[in-house]
């Protein structure tokens, strides 16, 4: 049973998981080891299976933060949470904590009885990662690649909380390059996983995730806007950014941090702005 085997990086994983993230510190700046960086063509496309070996990152160089909610197909309770940096020089790198998921070839026989992603979940069938990508590449897997709507909530932080934050999901990455552990969706999953890192107390919504935007709005620690309602309005990007363009990090991540910061004033004033520009 996978259950009472040691949590290990040794597997033969899905190709999105393939690549161990690991981080050395080079004094305040972290060399971070494989970043996803694909990109699509379109639904279910894949152009190309890029793999950044070392990304730079300095914390101090922080400027904003977005929790993205990815709401699951399976009912509104549930839903898949992220992170999305943004850095003085433009660029972003966005963070996904995930239940490591082996590849289809092995699965069925490595899980053995474990075979509902559920029971998995609970009982020790997956490893757990902290997957880096570049912002293209994560934001457009979604909106372009599996057409999965997301939204995207400002995080409440100044730079300072973010730097530190976002030094200690490094350092957490480090350890599990060394020590992996086990996924657990009571215990130690995406939302659970991101609420400890921020240092918000535990809440129902840590495993009803589904429900986590909402709560994280009225405690003051994500979203734009006077009600909950006008955050998710704000917060409602999926089809802007299947529009952005593609053909560079440096492309999409200008047009990407331009509308999150004039996002206050309306799409109309956006798509405005860009055409200006054309």
């Amino acid at each position: 049973m996978i259950a009472t085997k040691p949590a290990s990086n040794d597997r033969a994983w899905d190709v999105q998981f393939e690549k161990t993230p690991d981080v050395q510190w080079l004094g305040s700046t972290a060399e971070l080891n494989w970043v996803r960086d694909w990109t699509y063509d379109g639904l279910w496309s894949l152009n190309s299976d890029r793999w950044i070996q070392k990304h730079y990152v300095d914390p101090e160089t922080v400027t904003a933060a977005w929790m993205a909610f990815e709401p699951h197909r399976f009912g509104d309770f549930a839903a898949h949470t992220f992170l999305l940096f943004a850095f003085e020089d433009g660029s972003t790198l966005a963070l996904s904590i995930d239940a490591r998921r082996l590849s289809p070839e092995t699965s069925k026989s490595h899980r053995g009885w474990l075979r509902g992603r559920a029971i998995r979940g609970l009982l020790n069938g997956y490893e757990l990662i902290y997957s880096w990508s570049t912002g293209r590449d994560h934001l457009l897997r979604r909106a372009r690649f599996s057409e999965r709507p997301f939204d995207l909530y400002r995080i409440q932080r100044s730079s300072d909380e973010l730097a530190d934050v976002l030094t200690e999901l490094l350092d957490t990455t480090a350890k599990l390059s060394d020590r992996p552990v086990f996924y657990n969706m009571l215990l130690r999953n995406c939302t659970s996983e991101l609420s400890k890192v921020f240092d918000l107390s535990w809440h129902y919504t840590d495993i009803l995730t589904g429900y986590a935007d909402k709560r994280y709005f009225n405690v003051g620690f994500a979203g734009e806007g006077t009600s909950f309602e006008e955050a998710s309005k704000l917060a409602d990007v999926t089809a802007i950014i299947r529009s952005m363009p593609a053909h560079s990090n440096e492309a999409f991540d200008a047009a990407l941090i331009e509308h999150l910061l004039v996002r206050p004033f309306g799409a109309d004033r956006y798509y405005t702005m860009q055409s200006s520009t054309e």
